[in-house]
């Protein structure tokens, strides 16, 4: 067949020569119309009101003009470029669209968009110490392996009563069991610290069990890890390394405060932060001990301390099962405003107002014991200084 095609014969040869294959446009390009593509440039799910960016990837040919649109009430910063920004402030799914067209024809690429909640449920000082049976409101348990996975428990606490616990001597290998927070506004408190205690035993010397706090800026859509804590870290200074199921005592519990870490960086500017705790179990046997988490804190610490030694504040009995007493005192007269509100800022009192002489003063708070069981803040203003004390209500 070669030697057929290199002969000589009725012009055979002249087939494969380069002024041939020009000719007939074997060696040419012809323009084709594009394939559409693109991409996030971070990922596929947002919180109601943040924004995304996206970029062509379009393909097979030379693009003329770009054509993005996206439904659900999303704003398109610059819907004929190359590349745009979204805002999407509607919670669902959104169906961003791109249509890329050349002399040769178009072509449409069609992704979705998750858009999650991102109204803050935390806007202020907020605690949690896990006084109640059941999942804290607006705290979520993703038990990925179905497994044991974290419970409420009253064998031990750090504040209270009650803490949120995993009893690691029933998990498997590599089990992982997370405990997602509400969504706090970290921008409007800046000077807010978030801190959380835990108390941990190692069941072994070799187990090799992790804690990890992390966070998100788009709901959830991506984490990183802001705190990382291992099993020898957790154990020193706490429950050390026992076969025995661990029940800590005061002792055994050691804090945190994540804000000193240096990735809290990331989330300083946020509205809509997110975080979860981690743990994931030693990956060779399983089976280790237990770990207790409590008084997770979100609070503005500055002033508070010196504000309360001067004014003598108290507040007792607490915890309490019905009436408690907010014990201060004035020394000159002052204008004094209390109110009551639950984790969420809601008033669940009426607030008093009262000019009082100067001199020890005693307030009755819950006189009718009309609050259920739970964590509250009572909150009291003098001449304008601004001053909180947690309340458990038993």
């Amino acid at each position: 067949m070669r030697n057929a095609l290199a002969s000589g014969t009725s012009g055979r040869s002249n087939l494969s020569t380069l002024p041939n294959l020009g000719a007939t446009d074997v060696n040419g390009t012809l323009p084709c119309p594009p394939i559409a593509e693109f991409m996030s440039t971070t990922n596929y799910t947002v919180c109601s009101g943040g924004s995304l960016n996206f970029k062509d990837l379009s393909y097979n040919g030379t693009i003329s003009s770009y054509a993005w649109s996206a439904d659900n009430g999303a704003i398109l910063a610059n819907p004929t470029n190359s590349t745009t920004a979204i805002t999407f402030p509607t919670q669902g799914v959104s169906s961003v669209t791109l249509t890329v067209t050349n002399g040769q024809g178009s072509s449409t690429k069609i992704k979705t968009v998750t858009v999650l909640n991102g109204t803050a449920v935390i806007n202020g000082n907020y605690t949690e110490s896990f006084e109640n049976a059941g999942v804290p409101a607006n705290w979520s348990v993703v038990n990925v392996g179905g497994g044991v996975t974290w419970d409420q428990t009253t064998v031990a606490a750090k504040d209270g009563s009650g803490s949120f616990f995993l009893d690691g001597t029933q998990s498997t290998a590599s089990q992982q069991d997370i405990l997602v927070m509400p969504i706090m506004d970290v921008v409007n408190n800046p000077s807010n610290l978030l801190t959380f205690s835990y108390a941990y035993a190692r069941q072994t010397a070799t187990h090799a069990d992790k804690l990890v706090l992390q966070g998100s800026l788009d709901c959830g859509g991506s984490w990183i890890d802001v705190v990382s804590l291992n099993a020898s870290t957790m154990a020193s200074g706490s429950g050390g390394t026992t076969s025995s199921p661990f029940i800590p005592v005061p002792a055994n519990w050691k804090d945190v405060d994540v804000t000193s870490y240096p990735y809290w960086f990331n989330f300083a500017n946020s509205q809509s932060a997110t975080f979860r705790f981690v743990f994931t179990e030693d990956a060779t046997t399983g089976n280790g001990n237990r770990l207790f988490i409590d008084a997770v804190n979100f609070q503005n610490p500055n002033g508070l301390n010196e504000l309360t030694k001067n004014y003598r504040l108290n507040l007792f009995p607490n915890p309490s099962t019905g009436e408690t007493n907010l014990k201060f005192n004035l020394n000159d007269a002052a204008n004094v405003t209390v109110n009551v509100v639950d984790m969420l800022g809601k008033n669940v009192l009426p607030a008093t107002t009262i000019n009082y002489n100067a001199g020890e003063q005693t307030i009755a708070i819950n006189k009718n014991a009309s609050l259920s069981k739970g964590i509250y803040f009572v909150n009291i203003s003098i001449n304008g200084a601004k001053m909180s004390k947690k309340l458990v209500i038993n």
